[in-house]
């Protein structure tokens, strides 16, 4: 079945029936398996039209999925891809496991000869540096040959910025963007919801992969080119959305007028000194900032600047 079933041996991470998977984690495992697109934007459809359901929710308001849903969404594309709407897809999703009987051997596949390479630079890079690594450095460590990883990528920067989008969390972002448009927002605490999310996303992100972003701030400086990948990759994109998020705000009266690009710098200036000094600099030892609600109240603070009328 799909695109790349003739491939499923590559797979070698199994994944337990009740493990937990994030939407990012989902989407990437549907487009290794099917070769499909696939994006959090196309999951929360799915959700919409009630094809699949997630298992839960963490505190923050995030989906969580099972391994089950990795092949529901692969049933799926590949129902839309032999012109199915959702519509008649709903209809046909109790035949799903028998189509797909095939996946069970590897239920919830996730590590591609691919995924394998990232992951091996992920953590060869910071251990190196950009100039110091070789793509062989990274073969070794992933276990696989040059020719294999020469397959998925022509040179070390084309690795590098698969490194860099696969370290994005745009994800989160475009699931918070595509709920907002598809969804009352009307008082002040739907915004502060909404910029809680993006607010604990990006801390995450980072504190989740401080060895890299060490890298980047370390190695920019002498290489450039480094710093404006990190800027155009991740820091553009999450720039350009989080600016449309406060534009509607503004055209529906919610924030008052300001200059966009100047209060989205704002607010994501606020968590990454956060990031940086108790993250990167180990300030968590000389000016340590409370454990619980940080997010929440710079959340508080930063829209007692923006809000346009009374609290």
């Amino acid at each position: 079945m799909g695109k790349s079933s003739g491939e499923s041996q590559n797979y070698a991470l199994q994944l337990k029936p009740e493990e937990k998977l994030t939407i990012g984690q989902l989407t990437n495992a549907v487009e290794e398996l099917t070769e499909y697109h696939c994006t959090p934007a196309m999951i929360y459809n799915y959700e919409k039209k009630g094809l699949i359901q997630p298992l839960e929710r963490t505190k923050g308001g995030f989906r969580l999925f099972t391994p089950l849903d990795i092949k529901r969404v692969a049933c799926i594309k590949e129902w839309q891809s032999e012109g199915l709407s959702l519509n008649e897809i709903g209809k046909r999703m109790e035949d799903c496991e028998q189509d797909l009987k095939e996946f069970d051997q590897f239920r919830g596949a996730l590590e591609s000869q691919r995924t394998k390479i990232l992951r091996a630079a992920k953590e060869v890079f910071p251990r190196k540096g950009y100039a110091e690594t070789n793509l062989s450095d990274i073969a070794q460590q992933a276990g696989v040959s040059s020719s294999a990883l020469y397959r998925y990528f022509d040179s070390k920067r084309d690795l590098f910025m698969a490194l860099i989008d696969n370290f994005s969390f745009r994800d989160v972002m475009e699931q918070i963007i595509e709920g907002l448009k598809n969804s009352q927002i009307g008082t002040r605490e739907d915004v502060r919801k909404a910029l809680i999310l993006v607010g604990q996303a990006f801390l995450n992100a980072h504190t989740q992969n401080k060895e890299f972003h060490r890298m980047f701030l370390a190695e920019s400086g002498n290489y450039p080119e480094i710093g404006k990948l990190y800027t155009s990759r991740m820091i553009a994109p999450l720039v350009e959305m989080f600016e449309q998020f406060i534009q509607h705000q503004i055209e529906v009266g919610l924030f008052r007028e300001v200059e966009i690009k100047i209060a989205v710098f704002s607010f994501f200036g606020n968590f990454l000194i956060v990031h940086s000094s108790q993250n990167l600099l180990h300030g968590k030892e000389v000016v340590p900032l409370p454990e619980e609600g940080v997010v929440e109240k710079m959340v508080d603070l930063y829209l007692t600047g923006m809000w346009a009328g009374e609290s």
